[in-house]
């Protein structure tokens, strides 16, 4: 197996303009992957890479090598048959863009707000994993701690008549769209009080009075109805003449997403007909068990945007205060009629795939590393820091959304179960 990354570029120079010889290549045991016009993208890790690379950039047919900055430079030999003799690496991380956040008013609403939504979003799933465990949750739960500044920083800048659609890691989409937590806990047992009537679960959770389009469980499933949804808004304004259509829709999907057709046929469309969407990428580097380098030929996904004329933002996912700032601008550029906006939240999920994921394919370094950079506490310390709230108003925050938290399991726990009676009810939209 070989981790790539594409940081940072190394060029080398064409065959006439100098050559290289052994000692320019890296050392045994170092990765790194060649670009070629007739190649494409190859990986290279073994000793008889070297004398290929060097073989192939003097006599000009490289035009750029990209090094893999190896932080342990062999960790192990596989014993696996299907690729007996590779090396596993680990590479460094990708550069986390920085945007100039200095200039935000955050004013003492705005950051409670701000703060007070992600702490909700990690409190709830914490009871999530709890019920989970003691066995009172059922099904697939996937939890979405450590991305809650994505979620917060681009649906508490929309207006309550946006929607927002979201994958099968939904619970804090639907909180932060103003889904009551007593509703999302209810549906999580399974109980008729549930957003979805407790015919969802998890992965399906749905609600057409907070405009949550809902969580889809096959990746990259939600995109066409997100399209779907700004289409219609945009056919409201332009063919019905409805002065009040001008919604914008937020589609959130992961990294592994970005590789499947529907990602590619609908940026299509969005820009042709500059939709009122932003297409949020939650990259946390792992689709499941595949590391994302290993997945895509390009592993910067903004960067996809530029192939349909669209913009493409990439943004420190840890950081609510970036997210909130680059979605502001694409917010105002949707609801202007200027089109769609691609993000690429770089972030990292601070658990297992799901709750039934042993987490054990991420390294321990990788994911103390992210830990580090946890989003509530950096947006705490800022808060504080610069005296925009006070530490006594956070810690009164952190022990309402407590209270708000035992309140939804309680109503969960007494809410009854669907009747089976109904079983055929709500497959119609006039139920």
């Amino acid at each position: 197996m070989l981790h790539v990354c594409p940081h940072p570029l190394t060029l080398f120079p064409k065959k006439g303009e100098g050559e290289l010889d052994s000692k320019s290549l890296p050392r045994m045991g170092e990765g790194f992957r060649v670009r070629d016009s007739k190649l494409g993208c190859t990986p290279f890790v073994n000793s008889d890479s070297q004398k290929m690379l060097l073989s192939l950039v003097n006599r000009g047919t490289i035009v750029q090598v990209e090094w893999l900055s190896v932080k342990i430079p062999v960790i192990k030999k596989t014993s696996h048959s299907c690729c007996q003799g590779h090396y596993i690496l680990m590479v460094k991380e990708r550069t986390l863009p920085a945007i100039d956040t200095s200039t935000l008013q955050i004013s003492h609403e705005l950051g409670l707000k701000l703060y007070e939504d992600m702490v909700l979003g990690r409190s709830f799933e914490d009871k999530c994993a709890e019920m989970y465990y003691r066995g009172r949750m059922f099904g697939f739960v996937h939890l979405y701690n450590g991305q809650e500044a994505v979620s917060t920083g681009v649906i508490k800048g929309m207006r309550p008549d946006d929607f927002v659609c979201s994958t099968y890691r939904d619970h804090v989409h639907a909180l932060s769209a103003g889904v009551p937590p007593r509703q999302v806990m209810a549906e999580l047992f399974g109980k008729a009080t549930g957003c979805s009537k407790g015919r969802g679960g998890s992965m399906h959770l749905f609600s057409a009075e907070h405009h949550l389009l809902g969580g889809y469980a096959f990746v990259a499933e939600g995109i066409p109805v997100a399209t779907g949804a700004a289409f219609q808004t945009r056919y409201r304004r332009d063919a019905l003449g409805d002065p009040a259509a001008d919604q914008v829709t937020a589609c959130f999907f992961g990294d592994g997403a970005s590789n499947n057709g529907q990602f590619f046929e609908c940026l299509n469309m969005a820009v042709l007909w500059k939709l009122p969407i932003l297409f949020v990428v939650e990259n946390n580097k792992w689709a499941i068990g595949m590391a994302h380098e290993r997945a895509t030929s390009q592993p910067e996904i903004y960067r996809k945007a530029s192939v349909f004329g669209m913009p493409g933002v990439e943004v420190d996912g840890m950081d609510v205060l970036s997210v909130w700032s680059v979605a502001q601008t694409a917010i105002a550029r949707a609801r202007a009629g200027e089109g769609p906006t691609l993000i690429e939240a770089l972030t990292y999920r601070f658990r297992g795939h799901s709750l039934a994921d042993p987490d054990e394919l991420r390294s321990k370094s990788e994911k103390e590393e992210w830990f580090s950079r946890d989003p509530i506490r950096s947006l705490s310390t800022y808060l504080t820091d610069n005296q925009i709230c006070q530490d006594t108003e956070l810690k009164r925050i952190d022990q309402n959304i407590k209270t708000l938290i035992e309140d939804a399991v309680e109503f969960a726990e007494n809410s009854p179960e669907p009747d089976p009676r109904d079983l055929y009810k709500y497959v119609f939209a006039e139920d």
